[in-house]
């Protein structure tokens, strides 16, 4: 069997897994959270991953990219843009937290019924949550197809097991849920880096020339990207300003559920 091959079966079984861990993850918050519930987490979960789009500059592409072209400095690449990456988050949380200080920002959270501090839990991690993205990239570059689908399953298994120990068994609501999506994160930055660290060739050091390397190309699918978000998210911040958490619940969850079904042939 050929590695593109072998590849390709590994990475449809991790989105099998995918697939079954995002379906047992929405009964769950659909279940124990209810419609309200359901809908503020659908934006407190939305507006990090906007910043994200916004402020990415499309660093995750450029490391596969780079990674796939300069093998033999695959190490310091993925140490100079996980490095870059913490920065540009730093940055990111910066901005949001201009952003709280308008008013309309402030009332949009209103009349939603969202909690800042539980977004604000969300958006702190930006840094890892770009970071943690850019280190599953490099692996994808190293055609390390195995270790790249270990990656990308260690946040939804480790937050669907806290969904299950601090929703389901404690009640803890939505603050459980918020905090489960935030430890499964920083658990998929720190397994994400560890590994591409372990094995990735060349010498650990910093070279910042590959920042712009990473930024010229970036630049090239940063707008699609964001094209994509706003054309698949935008709706979200629409429907829960129009009609309220209630209805924005019961619309991610058929909207979440439908994606699921996207999973496997992606």
């Amino acid at each position: 069997m050929s590695r593109l091959l072998r590849g390709v079966s590994i990475t449809l079984l991790a989105r099998a897994l995918l697939l079954v861990i995002g379906l047992a993850s929405s009964v769950i918050l659909a279940r124990w959270l209810g419609p309200q519930g359901r809908g503020q987490y659908a934006l407190i979960i939305l507006i990090p991953a906007l910043f994200q789009f916004l402020g990415g500059l499309g660093l995750e592409q450029a490391v596969t990219y780079l990674v796939a072209r300069r093998r033999a400095e695959a190490r310091a690449i993925a140490l100079t843009l996980i490095g870059a990456s913490l920065v540009l988050g730093v940055a990111l949380v910066g901005a949001y937290g201009a952003l709280q200080t308008l008013p309309a920002f402030a009332d949009y959270l209103a009349a939603t019924s969202l909690d800042p501090n539980l977004v604000w839990i969300l958006v702190a991690l930006l840094p890892a949550t770009i970071a943690s993205a850019c280190a599953s990239a490099a692996l994808l570059g190293l055609e390390r197809y195995r270790l790249y689908n270990l990656a990308t399953l260690i946040t939804p298994t480790l937050t669907l097991g806290l969904l299950l120990g601090l929703v389901v068994a404690a009640g803890f609501g939505l603050p459980g849920a918020v905090a489960a999506a935030a430890l499964g994160q920083l658990a998929g930055f720190a397994g994400a880096v560890t590994i591409v660290l372990a094995v990735a060739p060349g010498r650990a050091r910093w070279a910042p020339q590959v920042i712009g390397d990473a930024l010229h190309f970036g630049w090239k699918v940063y707008v699609a990207q964001v094209a994509w978000f706003l054309h698949n998210r935008s709706d979200m911040f629409l429907v829960g300003y129009l009609a309220g958490p209630v209805a924005l619940g019961y619309y991610a969850t058929a909207v979440g559920l439908a994606e699921k079904l996207y999973v496997p042939p992606s």
